[in-house]
């Protein structure tokens, strides 16, 4: 009896120990570059609003007339930029700009953003969706969270630091990609070739990504400024079937459509086995100091707690996606006349993949759970299909430089790893970075974040200055 009280009492002594680790850690902050947004400033970004830069997964639908406005906007609104920096296109859907820095020796660093928007259906908005208006505090119009309030912010704040005469010890890159929202592989794509070509390899690369989410989780009270470190890879798989086509009235026992709806349920009842990521687990651990006691206790005791904490993940859709590869049915398409029995039938399922799986092994799943069933399955992503990006590195330089900006421009914000459940250009440049981070320098709420891609969208003056602030103190910090 004693010895089994002795056992728990020292695992208990061991489990409190490990969570003190964590609790009350302060890794400092910069102190912001003081910056008042003037009107002339949000001007500049209702002009960018302006520009129709749509893309569409079809590029022929592209009107480069639009994309073809963003280098003149450049050089009218940001003369400095334009004249004190190196600029260079390799395409419509692609600028690079060098900012030289005095120190040659050091690896340069790279800062992305996208010029090109989501297509928008304009009778759901309350105003016109390029317009650029700007009511109740805030710039309405598509692109101002996603991302034309980044590649404006980027370039005001080396405006504003030119303007004081300052250069950066280590070369900074900023690269404007215009096919983004497509994936990227003309803008990134292209310019990560350029820049292996050349030889050039970056210390660091920082784009959109997490943001500082209010009220994002019950259990934190301060905001969740999330710094994306890894990065969900992307496929579209197609299941389809044949079928014995006819008259309505004498069906077989199983037609097309059938077939098809048996194997997207099979799939459906199959998820994806659950996996605590480092990504993952690193951000759990980064909260222990802003949660209650006992729940630390929990996530500070990782390999204990595991299938608890991963019950409690997958009882949310966006928690879930968080610990498993998803896997969302996004179109079935069989038949077109209700007495005509369909000969064939499709249906196309997006996954989003977890570090540590791949486009391979995951089609190679789907097809072992179907290889009874009368389907074949495919990848039918083509190019637009790619691996995970797995972890940068964690609590280096680079991310403690970001972390420290973050606590001086959003007061109160808690900083945490995270994994990236979409897609960003980031991916295209892992070959020539290892160290790759993801911020959108910007105060959400729910309500706000789920803007982006909607209707409606729409930047708080107080949030595009914050994007300003913060990139003008971390570059003035590089």
């Amino acid at each position: 009896m004693y010895t089994i009280v002795a056992v728990l009492l020292v695992i208990t002594v061991v489990l409190i120990l490990n969570t003190l680790r964590f609790r009350g850690q302060d890794f400092g902050k910069i102190e912001p570059l003081p910056f008042e947004l003037s009107d002339q400033v949000v001007d500049k970004l209702k002009r960018a609003v302006a520009i129709k830069s749509v893309s569409h997964s079809d590029y022929s639908l592209n009107d480069l007339r639009e994309f073809r406005k963003i280098i003149p906007f450049i050089h009218e609104n940001y003369p400095r930029v334009s004249s004190s920096l190196e600029m260079e296109l390799l395409n419509d859907y692609s600028c690079i700009i060098k900012w030289t820095g005095k120190e040659h020796s050091l690896k340069p660093v790279l800062l992305l953003a996208h010029y090109d928007v989501v297509p928008v259906v304009p009778e759901k908005w309350s105003v016109e969706p390029f317009a650029g208006e700007e009511k109740e505090g805030f710039i309405w119009g598509r692109g101002t969270l996603d991302t034309k309030n980044t590649f404006t912010a980027l370039l005001e704040s080396a405006e504003q630091l030119l303007a004081g005469g300052y250069a950066p010890d280590r070369t900074v890159y900023f690269a404007f990609g215009g096919d983004e929202e497509t994936q990227g592989s003309e803008g990134a794509g292209r310019m990560s070739v350029y820049f292996r070509e050349k030889g050039i390899e970056f210390e660091w690369l920082l784009d959109e990504g997490g943001v500082v989410a209010e009220n994002a989780l019950a259990m934190v009270k301060e905001p969740l400024a999330l710094v994306g470190i890894s990065e969900k890879g992307y496929v579209n798989i197609r299941i389809a079937a044949e079928g014995k086509g006819g008259h309505s009235s004498m069906p077989p026992a199983h037609s097309a459509a059938g077939i098809i709806a048996r194997a997207v349920a099979t799939v459906e009842n199959r998820p994806f086995p659950a996996k605590l990521t480092p990504t993952v687990e690193a951000f759990l651990k980064g909260i222990v100091p802003f949660v209650s006691f006992p729940v630390a206790m929990v996530l500070a005791n990782q390999r204990i707690f595991s299938p608890v904490i991963k019950k409690l993940l997958l009882a949310g859709d966006q928690t879930a996606a968080l610990v498993r590869t998803t896997q969302a049915v996004t179109i079935i398409r069989s038949g077109k006349k209700e007495n005509v029995l369909p000969s064939s039938g499709e249906a196309i399922i997006n996954l989003r993949i977890l570090p540590g799986e791949t486009v391979d092994s995951t089609v190679k799943r789907v097809s072992e759970i179907l290889k009874h069933q009368p389907v074949t399955v495919e990848n039918c992503s083509m190019n637009d299909s790619n691996d995970p990006v797995e972890e940068s590195e964690l609590y280096n330089e680079p991310y403690r430089l970001i972390e420290s900006v973050i606590a001086g421009v959003f007061k109160g914000a808690v900083t945490a790893p995270y994994m990236m459940t979409g897609a960003t250009d980031s991916k295209h440049y892992r070959h020539v970075c290892r160290n790759i981070y993801r911020f959108s320098p910007m105060s959400l709420k729910s309500e706000e974040i789920a803007l982006i891609h909607s209707a409606d969208e729409r930047i708080s003056r107080e949030n595009y200055r914050k994007a300003i602030q913060f990139y003008m103190t971390l570059l003035n910090e590089i």
